[in-house]
C-alpha cells in the first residue's frame, strides 16, 4: 500500500508540477492579454481623439469653404470689373487711333496744299525770272 500511495503521490506530484506549468502559461497568456488590452485602449483613445477632431474639423471646414467661395465670388467681381474696363480702354484706344490718324490725314492735306500752293508761287516765280532773264539776254 505504501508503494502504491506513493506511486500515486509521485504522480500527484508530477500532476502538480504540469498544472504548476500551465499555471505559468496561463500567467503568460494573461499578462499577455493584458498588453494587448492596454494596447487596445490606447487604440480607443486614439480614435476618440481622432473622432473629436474630426467633429471639429467638419464645421471649421464648413466655415473655411464658405469664406473661400466668398473670396472667390469677390474674385469674380472684380475681374468683371476689369474686363468692363478692358473693353472700354480698347474703345478709347480705338477712338483714339482713329482720332490720331484723321489728324495725320489732315495734316497730310493740309501738307500737299501748302505744298501745292509753294510750287504754284515758285513755278510763278520762275516764270517771271525767266522772261527777266530772256529779257536781259534780248537787250543785250
Amino acid at each position: 500500500i505504501d508503494t502504491r500511495l506513493d506511486r500515486m503521490d509521485a504522480r500527484f506530484d508530477g500532476i502538480d508540477t504540469r498544472l504548476d506549468r500551465m499555471d505559468a502559461r496561463f500567467d503568460g497568456i494573461d499578462t499577455r492579454l493584458d498588453g494587448m488590452d492596454r494596447r487596445f485602449d490606447a487604440i480607443d483613445q486614439r480614435f476618440a481623439a481622432t473622432d473629436d477632431q474630426y467633429r471639429q474639423l467638419v464645421p471649421f471646414l464648413g466655415e473655411k469653404f464658405g469664406e473661400v467661395d466668398a473670396r472667390f465670388a469677390a474674385i469674380d467681381a472684380r475681374f468683371a470689373v476689369v474686363d468692363r474696363n478692358i473693353l472700354d480702354l480698347r474703345g478709347e484706344v480705338h477712338q483714339l487711333r482713329q482720332d490720331v490718324s484723321a489728324g495725320f490725314e489732315r495734316l497730310h492735306a493740309e501738307m500737299n496744299a501748302g505744298f501745292d500752293r509753294l510750287t504754284t508761287v515758285l513755278h510763278d516765280t520762275y516764270g517771271d525770272l525767266d522772261r527777266r532773264v530772256r529779257r536781259l539776254e534780248g537787250e543785250r
